[in-house]
């Protein structure tokens, strides 16, 4: 039993092993799926992009709710000037942001040419 519970170890260690050599090897694939060599572009898959659409999504939830306040209620318009220009803003670096950003194609390798 001893020699059987030994030999478990060394098996789950080597599968263990071989799992995160596999996932290394997966990642570093994953990251050269890249069509093109554009140092300028924004690529689509990294934290960044990800955390700007969430809040892009966010001002726009709350933007939503906030133009037909400010355009019915007068004195709230003059409140939300404010958050309104800087939205305003915002959305124009959005579409400047996304005008840099590469995308994903149909094979799922991030192109980043702007051709």
């Amino acid at each position: 039993p001893a020699v059987a519970d030994e030999t478990m170890r060394e098996a789950q260690a080597d599968f263990i092993k071989m799992m995160h050599d596999l996932l290394a090897e997966h990642q570093h694939q994953r990251d050269n799926l890249i069509i093109g060599s554009s140092i300028w572009l924004i690529d689509p898959r990294n934290r960044f992009s990800h955390t700007w659409d969430l809040m892009i999504a966010f001002i726009l939830i709350i933007t939503v709710f906030s133009n037909p306040l400010s355009m019915a209620f007068e004195p709230l318009s003059k409140r939300l000037f404010v958050f309104n220009v800087i939205t305003d803003f915002i959305f124009c670096a959005d579409v400047a942001k996304h005008l840099n950003t590469g995308y994903l194609n149909d094979n799922g390798f991030a192109v980043m040419d702007r051709r």
